[in-house]
């Protein structure tokens, strides 16, 4: 299990586990792709985010 590193106000970074799945939403002509990240592996909290966001 990899190192929590705590910052001086007490915060840290939650960092993605591994991308689950990819789906492409197209609203209004524009497309967006989507990837469904796993945060937390004992707990299985994943969520949708924007690929480019998660890119950077």
């Amino acid at each position: 299990m990899g190192e929590i590193l705590v910052k001086e106000n007490l915060t840290y970074e939650k960092r993605p586990v591994v991308v689950i799945d990819y789906k492409l939403n197209e609203l209004r002509g524009k497309s967006t792709g989507l990837v469904k990240i796993l945060w937390v592996a004992t707990t299985g909290e994943t969520t949708w985010e924007i690929e480019q966001l998660c890119r950077e």
